[in-house]
């Protein structure tokens, strides 16, 4: 994590990658399950079979999610800000005793 907002259009379309991936697996799983409670109950396959259909959905979803990981950017190495960074003045809170009594030697 940083605050480089040029990674800004890769995180959106990781983002919706993202939703399309869980969308699918979704839908996947679903028809899985669906698909092989009705063999089952209609007797096409054993329940034993529909169990190992089950993982095998499962597995299927798994690896679709492994897509994701590809999804990655084209890192760059790190670039040097094109404005040097501002000093923020010293406040008075942020001093030292010491200094406080300097300040209020050297204005009287």
């Amino acid at each position: 994590m940083n605050n480089d907002l040029h990674r800004l259009p890769f995180l959106i379309r990781l983002s919706r990658e993202t939703r399309r991936v869980i969308n699918q697996n979704f839908l996947g799983g679903v028809c899985f399950v669906i698909g092989g409670l009705v063999l089952s109950a209609l007797k096409y396959i054993n329940p034993i079979a529909a169990a190992i259909l089950h993982v095998i959905g499962s597995l299927l979803v798994v690896f679709n999610s492994f897509r994701l990981v590809r999804q990655g950017e084209e890192l760059e190495p790190h670039q040097q800000p094109l404005l040097p960074r501002l000093r923020m003045p010293t406040l008075p809170f942020l001093m030292g005793i010491n200094t406080m009594r300097a300040l209020k030697t050297n204005s009287s």
